[in-house]
């Protein structure tokens, strides 16, 4: 999550182990490890880092060099080598300022296939509580290395949980029916279509039932939906292709995951050209701007649950709903 998504087909490659290489500390063997760390570092991170982190100017680059290595270690995934963890995702976001809001309010929030977590740590920069923050990744390692880059092992509160969405008994069932959030960026286009709604469902179970419960992400997205076959597998059984949606496309998909879910939701979709906001170069091939480039963002919030069947119940009884 993230980040300067400038080379987002780097977060799908990853999920390919037949094209991604064993761990190795020769960078040089693979195109996608990012050696130009001054094109990858925007400016609010520097400052974040400094002043979140305390690491002192002149120290700045080396330190994420340190951690992109320990990183590349435990898996040399595009995502690591190019730096996409490195910037803040949700800065990026239309509902950045709703969520910090509520989190200011008290609300819990989950932060999915998190890896070292940036986003829960700019929410905390920007004043967020962390004692209500939840982070899942399959990947444990990533959580060590997350406290020595930001610093915070004795001062962030929140919950950094090794768990595998598809599997039923983990530490996320304790959180179902709990959160007030669900933030989950570059993850779902890990998938295919039909598996992007089984995840959704599984999530959606974590939410709390009532109106305001929001599922928010980004993902890899198109100007048209666009399936791409994974022949090989994953590192989840159940990858078995990636699906790009469309603005229109996760529209409907969201319908039928309110179908399937019986929950109803107001979305709101937009497909950003990241050319457009000077984060992204490509050869200029169609085979490119398909795979890598436009970012899909989604606002989900709930509009149906407990409080409202309540207030009909009342309504229906003759009894004040606001009581």
């Amino acid at each position: 999550m993230d980040y300067a998504q400038s080379h987002v087909c780097g977060d799908m490659a990853s999920e390919n182990p037949s094209s991604t290489p064993a761990a190795t500390d020769d960078h040089g063997q693979v195109p996608w490890h990012a050696t130009r760390l001054a094109a990858s570092l925007r400016p609010q991170t520097r400052k974040f880092i400094e002043e979140y982190a305390k690491v002192p100017p002149d120290k700045v680059e080396s330190h994420i060099k340190a951690i992109q290595s320990r990183a590349w270690a435990v898996a040399p995934y595009p995502s690591v080598g190019q730096l996409t963890w490195l910037n803040p995702y949700i800065l990026l976001h239309p509902s950045h300022d709703r969520i910090l809001s509520r989190l200011k309010a008290g609300a819990s929030i989950l932060d999915c296939g998190c890896m070292i977590a940036p986003d829960l740590r700019q929410l905390a920069y920007e004043g967020a509580p962390t004692n209500r923050m939840y982070g899942f990744d399959i990947e444990s390692r990533f959580f060590d290395i997350s406290y020595d880059f930001y610093k915070d092992r004795e001062t962030f509160q929140g919950k950094l949980l090794e768990a595998d969405v598809f599997k039923t008994q983990s530490p996320l069932k304790d959180l179902e029916g709990q959160l007030d959030i669900v933030w989950c960026a570059k993850f779902m286009h890990l998938f295919n279509r039909s598996t992007q709604i089984a995840i959704a469902v599984r999530l959606i179970k974590l939410l709390k039932p009532v109106p305001g419960s929001m599922f928010v992400g980004a993902q890899n997205g198109y100007v048209v939906d666009y399936e791409v076959p994974l022949p090989n597998g994953g590192l989840y059984s159940q990858a078995k292709g990636y699906w790009l949606g469309s603005k229109e496309g996760l529209e409907k998909l969201w319908k039928e995951i309110s179908e399937e879910t019986g929950t109803k939701w107001e979305v709101d979709v937009r497909l950003i050209d990241l050319r457009t906001v000077g984060m992204y170069q490509d050869d200029g091939t169609e085979d490119s701007k398909r795979r890598t480039g436009y970012n899909l963002q989604w606002t989900c919030t709930r509009v149906d649950g407990k409080h409202v069947l309540m207030s009909k119940m009342k309504r229906a009884l003759g009894i004040d709903a606001r009581s």
